[in-house]
């Protein structure tokens, strides 16, 4: 199923215009297939594909939002070079707002690179450089940009996300906190510092760094909602359980919402896919179930295609 095909079973054909500050990472990402690891002082030959393109949570949440009918602000921090001004000229190309997405002389653009092997063995190395240099003060004045919510990345860092939890609350603006596939667990942040959240969104693959992990079993995904909610002030939690669908927890009832059915071709990006289509869904109509039903169907459709940024739903598809 397509994502027009489950917006028409929601009965939902794109987003009333809502502006979401999303807040975190916007890195270059450098993909290649190898045969395998090199050993040391070893060349090889690979007849393999490579691609470097627009990467990071926080910006790819904040272009699928605009391509599905919102009115998208970015906050983020890149390097003063050349990848850092391609990712400028990417946002303002997608329509973002990007007056608070800083570029620092003293830091390189943030890189992620990627490599398969033959036998499908992945690897990742992540070079943070400006990405970690987001601090308190540039996030409070992002909030010029008059947001309908706020959406933040768990990879920033803690002062970043206390900051905004605390200016929300001040301003009356829904503050959604949202686990980075890539970065810090929820259960690992410091949840008692921060203020209300509307909705928590987290993960059902889990890792600690070292080793991955998935609550895949009901009970187990009901007891970390538990524990999320005991520690912090939130309305809402949502895990994504991928081809699956989400599952909900309102503080008092648990719904395991399923996905319409599609192929799975590549899951890069789904994860900002459904976080950009439920809180802009969420916040038109405050409806859980429509929100998880829209969500589904947009991060299936991406699911559906090759690549990451390049697999983000169309402007031209939102009909």
């Amino acid at each position: 199923m397509s994502y027009s095909e489950g917006n028409e079973r929601t009965g939902k054909s794109k987003m009333r215009k809502k502006r979401i500050l999303f807040v975190g990472t916007a890195c270059v990402c450098f993909s290649a297939d190898t045969p395998y690891i090199p050993a040391p002082g070893e060349l090889i030959t690979s007849r393999g594909n490579y691609d470097t393109c627009p990467g990071g949570h926080g910006l790819l949440s904040a272009i699928a939002s605009g391509r599905l009918g919102g009115d998208p602000a970015f906050c983020a921090c890149v390097g003063q070079d050349y990848y850092g001004d391609r990712l400028k000229e990417i946002c303002k190309r997608e329509g973002m707002h990007v007056s608070n997405v800083e570029s620092l002389a003293e830091e390189q653009t943030a890189l992620q690179v990627r490599l398969t092997e033959k036998d499908g063995t992945r690897r990742r190395i992540w070079l943070p450089g400006a990405a970690s240099r987001l601090n308190a003060a540039t996030v409070k004045t992002a909030f010029s940009c008059y947001p309908d919510a706020i959406t933040v990345s768990s990879s920033c860092p803690e002062e970043v996300l206390i900051a905004a939890s605390e200016t929300a609350k001040e301003r009356g603006v829904p503050f959604v906190l949202d686990e980075d596939p890539d970065g810090p667990l929820l259960d690992l942040l410091p949840l008692e510092k921060l203020e209300s959240a509307e909705l928590m969104i987290v993960n059902e693959a889990r890792s600690d760094g070292e080793n991955g992990f998935c609550v895949s079993r009901e009970d187990k995904q009901k007891q970390l909602c538990y524990a999320l909610r005991k520690r912090a002030n939130v309305h809402a939690i949502v895990m994504r359980l991928g081809s699956k669908g989400c599952f909900l927890y309102d503080g008092k009832y648990f719904s395991l919402v399923s996905a319409p059915d599609a192929e799975t071709v590549d899951p890069d990006g789904t994860e900002a896919v459904f976080t950009a289509a439920f809180v802009g869904e969420y916040l038109s109509s405050h409806d859980l179930l429509k929100a998880s039903q829209c969500a589904n169907a947009a991060a299936g459709y991406t699911a559906s295609r090759k690549g990451g940024y390049v697999s983000l739903p169309e402007r031209k598809e939102e009909n």
